[in-house]
Protein backbone atom coordinates (compact mmCIF):
# COMPACT_ATOMS: atom_id res chain seq x y z
CA UNK A 1 0.00 0.00 0.00
CA UNK A 2 1.42 3.67 -0.72
CA UNK A 3 1.99 6.11 1.41
CA UNK A 4 -1.45 8.28 -0.21
CA UNK A 5 -3.54 4.92 -0.11
CA UNK A 6 -2.73 4.36 3.70
CA UNK A 7 -3.46 7.46 4.26
CA UNK A 8 -7.16 7.31 2.81
CA UNK A 9 -7.53 4.22 4.21
CA UNK A 10 -6.30 5.25 7.45
CA UNK A 11 -8.89 8.10 7.39
CA UNK A 12 -11.82 6.31 7.09
CA UNK A 13 -10.70 3.76 9.46
CA UNK A 14 -10.21 6.82 12.44
CA UNK A 15 -13.32 7.84 12.09
CA UNK A 16 -15.07 4.70 12.21
CA UNK A 17 -13.34 3.72 15.14
CA UNK A 18 -14.25 6.94 16.98
CA UNK A 19 -18.21 6.94 18.58
CA UNK A 20 -19.36 10.14 17.38
CA UNK A 21 -19.48 8.72 13.89
CA UNK A 22 -21.27 5.50 15.26
CA UNK A 23 -24.46 6.22 13.27
CA UNK A 24 -22.67 7.93 10.27
CA UNK A 25 -21.77 6.24 7.05
CA UNK A 26 -17.42 6.63 6.44
CA UNK A 27 -16.92 5.70 2.58
CA UNK A 28 -13.28 5.96 0.76
CA UNK A 29 -13.96 7.75 -2.88
CA UNK A 30 -11.30 5.43 -4.42
CA UNK A 31 -13.24 2.06 -3.14
CA UNK A 32 -16.49 3.83 -4.63
CA UNK A 33 -14.55 4.62 -7.80
CA UNK A 34 -13.11 1.32 -8.09
CA UNK A 35 -16.68 -0.39 -7.27
CA UNK A 36 -18.54 2.07 -9.93
CA UNK A 37 -20.42 3.09 -6.70
CA UNK A 38 -20.34 6.82 -7.36
CA UNK A 39 -23.78 8.29 -6.16
CA UNK A 40 -23.33 10.23 -3.29
CA UNK A 41 -26.94 10.80 -2.31
CA UNK A 42 -26.59 7.09 -1.08
CA UNK A 43 -23.72 8.10 1.31
CA UNK A 44 -26.67 10.08 3.28
CA UNK A 45 -29.57 7.64 2.12
CA UNK A 46 -28.16 4.12 3.29
CA UNK A 47 -28.70 3.58 7.08
CA UNK A 48 -25.84 2.67 9.40
CA UNK A 49 -27.13 0.20 12.12
CA UNK A 50 -31.21 1.92 12.15
CA UNK A 51 -29.56 5.61 11.11
CA UNK A 52 -29.51 7.33 7.98
CA UNK A 53 -29.34 11.03 6.65
CA UNK A 54 -25.60 11.59 6.81
CA UNK A 55 -22.83 10.81 5.92
CA UNK A 56 -19.01 11.07 4.92
CA UNK A 57 -16.78 10.75 1.94
CA UNK A 58 -13.25 10.69 2.20
CA UNK A 59 -11.35 12.19 -1.01
CA UNK A 60 -8.33 11.20 -2.56
CA UNK A 61 -5.45 13.37 -2.26
CA UNK A 62 -4.19 16.55 -4.18
CA UNK A 63 -0.39 16.67 -3.71
CA UNK A 64 1.84 19.65 -4.46
CA UNK A 65 5.49 20.37 -4.70
CA UNK A 66 6.19 23.96 -3.57
CA UNK A 67 10.11 23.72 -4.17
CA UNK A 68 10.41 22.53 -7.21
CA UNK A 69 14.43 23.41 -7.26
CA UNK A 70 15.69 20.92 -4.78
CA UNK A 71 16.49 16.81 -5.54
CA UNK A 72 14.38 15.96 -2.52
CA UNK A 73 11.19 18.48 -2.79
CA UNK A 74 8.54 18.57 0.80
CA UNK A 75 5.53 17.12 -0.88
CA UNK A 76 2.43 18.78 0.93
CA UNK A 77 -0.63 16.71 0.74
CA UNK A 78 -4.45 17.74 0.62
CA UNK A 79 -7.25 15.97 1.52
CA UNK A 80 -10.33 16.45 1.00
CA UNK A 81 -13.25 15.25 2.94
CA UNK A 82 -16.52 15.71 1.90
CA UNK A 83 -20.07 15.48 4.26
CA UNK A 84 -23.52 14.97 3.07
CA UNK A 85 -26.59 15.27 4.53
CA UNK A 86 -30.37 15.19 3.36
CA UNK A 87 -31.65 17.36 6.03
CA UNK A 88 -35.28 15.67 5.33
CA UNK A 89 -34.58 12.12 6.42
CA UNK A 90 -31.58 13.66 9.01
CA UNK A 91 -33.56 15.09 11.15
CA UNK A 92 -36.67 11.71 11.54
CA UNK A 93 -35.83 11.63 15.16
CA UNK A 94 -36.32 7.62 14.63
CA UNK A 95 -34.35 7.42 12.11
CA UNK A 96 -32.50 10.02 11.17
CA UNK A 97 -28.75 10.66 12.99
CA UNK A 98 -30.18 14.16 13.86
CA UNK A 99 -26.47 15.45 13.33
CA UNK A 100 -26.54 18.23 10.89
CA UNK A 101 -23.40 18.87 8.22
CA UNK A 102 -22.24 21.43 10.38
CA UNK A 103 -21.74 19.56 13.08
CA UNK A 104 -20.59 16.16 11.84
CA UNK A 105 -18.04 18.23 9.45
CA UNK A 106 -16.49 20.72 12.95
CA UNK A 107 -16.37 16.83 14.37
CA UNK A 108 -14.08 15.57 11.25
CA UNK A 109 -11.62 18.52 12.17
CA UNK A 110 -11.35 17.71 15.81
CA UNK A 111 -11.23 14.71 15.26
CA UNK A 112 -8.11 14.80 12.58
CA UNK A 113 -6.73 18.05 13.47
CA UNK A 114 -2.65 16.98 14.87
CA UNK A 115 -3.58 13.20 14.00
CA UNK A 116 -0.35 11.62 13.84
CA UNK A 117 0.55 8.58 11.34
CA UNK A 118 3.73 7.09 12.20
CA UNK A 119 6.06 6.68 8.91
CA UNK A 120 3.49 8.86 6.87
CA UNK A 121 3.01 12.05 8.83
CA UNK A 122 0.42 14.64 10.87
CA UNK A 123 -3.19 15.84 9.96
CA UNK A 124 -3.61 19.20 10.14
CA UNK A 125 -6.61 22.04 9.11
CA UNK A 126 -5.63 25.68 8.42
CA UNK A 127 -7.14 28.33 7.42
CA UNK A 128 -10.52 27.55 5.07
CA UNK A 129 -11.14 24.04 6.26
CA UNK A 130 -14.43 23.86 5.47
CA UNK A 131 -16.66 25.08 3.03
CA UNK A 132 -20.08 24.85 1.36
CA UNK A 133 -20.07 22.20 -1.51
CA UNK A 134 -21.39 24.06 -4.68
CA UNK A 135 -22.68 20.52 -6.35
CA UNK A 136 -24.56 18.34 -4.44
CA UNK A 137 -27.59 15.45 -5.26
CA UNK A 138 -31.03 16.62 -5.23
CA UNK A 139 -31.96 17.14 -1.40
CA UNK A 140 -28.65 17.30 -0.16
CA UNK A 141 -26.38 19.75 1.39
CA UNK A 142 -22.48 19.47 1.96
CA UNK A 143 -19.41 20.72 2.87
CA UNK A 144 -15.61 20.27 1.93
CA UNK A 145 -13.35 19.56 4.69
CA UNK A 146 -9.41 19.88 3.96
CA UNK A 147 -6.98 18.28 5.83
CA UNK A 148 -3.16 18.94 5.24
CA UNK A 149 -0.17 16.87 5.83
CA UNK A 150 3.76 17.33 4.76
CA UNK A 151 5.43 14.72 3.72
CA UNK A 152 9.35 14.68 2.89
CA UNK A 153 10.72 12.94 -0.24
CA UNK A 154 13.96 10.71 0.24
CA UNK A 155 16.05 12.22 -2.67
CA UNK A 156 16.30 9.70 -5.50
CA UNK A 157 19.61 8.70 -7.29
CA UNK A 158 19.76 10.13 -11.08
CA UNK A 159 21.64 8.87 -13.64
CA UNK A 160 23.81 11.27 -15.11
CA UNK A 161 23.14 11.84 -18.93
CA UNK A 162 25.48 9.99 -21.03
CA UNK A 163 28.74 11.94 -22.98
CA UNK A 164 28.26 12.00 -27.06
CA UNK A 165 30.78 12.55 -29.84
CA UNK A 166 31.29 11.64 -33.74
CA UNK A 167 33.46 11.04 -36.19
CA UNK A 168 33.32 10.72 -39.84
CA UNK A 169 29.21 10.21 -39.04
CA UNK A 170 30.30 7.29 -36.23
CA UNK A 171 28.26 8.26 -33.08
CA UNK A 172 30.32 7.35 -29.62
CA UNK A 173 27.85 7.51 -26.65
CA UNK A 174 30.09 6.92 -23.18
CA UNK A 175 28.19 6.50 -19.86
CA UNK A 176 29.17 8.46 -16.93
CA UNK A 177 27.10 6.91 -14.07
CA UNK A 178 28.94 3.30 -13.91
CA UNK A 179 27.14 -0.01 -13.85
CA UNK A 180 24.19 2.24 -15.99
CA UNK A 181 22.96 1.17 -19.64
CA UNK A 182 22.67 3.96 -22.49
CA UNK A 183 20.05 3.80 -24.82
CA UNK A 184 19.50 5.60 -28.01
CA UNK A 185 17.46 6.04 -30.93
CA UNK A 186 17.73 7.70 -34.77
CA UNK A 187 13.77 8.06 -35.27
CA UNK A 188 13.01 10.43 -33.04
CA UNK A 189 11.12 8.35 -30.39
CA UNK A 190 11.98 8.36 -27.16
CA UNK A 191 15.07 6.77 -25.64
CA UNK A 192 14.33 4.37 -23.34
CA UNK A 193 14.13 0.49 -22.58
CA UNK A 194 9.86 0.69 -22.64
CA UNK A 195 10.44 1.68 -26.55
CA UNK A 196 10.42 -1.16 -28.49
CA UNK A 197 12.56 1.20 -31.59
CA UNK A 198 15.11 2.57 -28.47
CA UNK A 199 18.60 0.88 -29.38
CA UNK A 200 20.65 -0.43 -26.22
CA UNK A 201 23.99 0.95 -27.20
CA UNK A 202 27.20 -1.32 -27.11
CA UNK A 203 29.21 -0.04 -29.76
CA UNK A 204 29.81 3.19 -32.14
CA UNK A 205 27.51 3.44 -34.67
CA UNK A 206 27.25 4.81 -38.24
CA UNK A 207 24.99 7.33 -39.32
CA UNK A 208 23.88 9.55 -42.08
CA UNK A 209 24.33 12.97 -41.96
CA UNK A 210 21.36 15.23 -40.51
CA UNK A 211 20.78 12.43 -38.42
CA UNK A 212 19.01 13.58 -35.08
CA UNK A 213 20.28 11.27 -32.39
CA UNK A 214 18.45 10.62 -28.64
CA UNK A 215 19.70 9.36 -25.65
CA UNK A 216 19.56 8.40 -22.42
CA UNK A 217 21.29 6.15 -19.45
CA UNK A 218 19.37 4.11 -17.00
CA UNK A 219 20.44 1.69 -14.15
CA UNK A 220 18.21 -0.21 -12.29
CA UNK A 221 17.15 1.47 -8.81
CA UNK A 222 18.14 5.10 -10.06
CA UNK A 223 16.12 7.54 -11.80
CA UNK A 224 16.94 7.93 -15.52
CA UNK A 225 19.10 10.54 -16.87
CA UNK A 226 17.64 13.27 -18.97
CA UNK A 227 17.35 13.08 -22.75
CA UNK A 228 20.30 13.93 -24.40
CA UNK A 229 19.01 14.87 -28.64
CA UNK A 230 21.82 16.06 -31.16
CA UNK A 231 21.99 16.30 -34.67
CA UNK A 232 25.19 14.43 -36.05
CA UNK A 233 26.96 16.36 -39.24
CA UNK A 234 29.97 15.32 -39.24
CA UNK A 235 31.61 18.80 -38.67
CA UNK A 236 32.77 18.44 -35.28
CA UNK A 237 34.72 15.32 -35.07
CA UNK A 238 35.60 13.48 -31.61
CA UNK A 239 33.64 16.03 -29.24
CA UNK A 240 33.28 13.90 -25.82
CA UNK A 241 31.73 16.67 -23.78
CA UNK A 242 28.70 17.60 -26.00
CA UNK A 243 26.23 15.09 -24.00
CA UNK A 244 26.99 16.93 -21.11
CA UNK A 245 26.41 20.75 -21.85
CA UNK A 246 27.22 21.54 -25.40
CA UNK A 247 26.34 24.97 -26.20
CA UNK A 248 22.99 24.18 -27.29
CA UNK A 249 22.09 20.79 -25.90
CA UNK A 250 18.80 20.27 -24.37
CA UNK A 251 17.77 17.74 -22.50
CA UNK A 252 13.77 16.02 -23.22
CA UNK A 253 11.59 19.20 -24.60
CA UNK A 254 14.34 21.54 -25.66
CA UNK A 255 13.49 23.70 -28.93
CA UNK A 256 16.95 24.15 -30.57
CA UNK A 257 19.33 21.04 -31.06
CA UNK A 258 23.40 20.99 -31.02
CA UNK A 259 25.44 20.09 -33.95
CA UNK A 260 27.84 16.85 -33.61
Amino acid sequence: MTQLEQLQSDTVDKLESEGFFSTINVKSLRKMRIQEQLDFALVSLSPKGTKNGCGVVVGMPVVQVESPNVPAPMVFIELPIDVYENPTLNMEASSGTVLTAEEVGMEVISTLHQWGIEGLGTLYFHREAMAPLNETPGGVIGYRITGRMEIPREEKLRVVTPLIGDEDLVVTLTAVTEGSDTYYTTDGSFPGPGNAAAVLYTVPFEVESGTVVRWAGYKSGWVGSDVGRAVVTGSAAGNPLLGEGGEEMLDEGGESMTEV
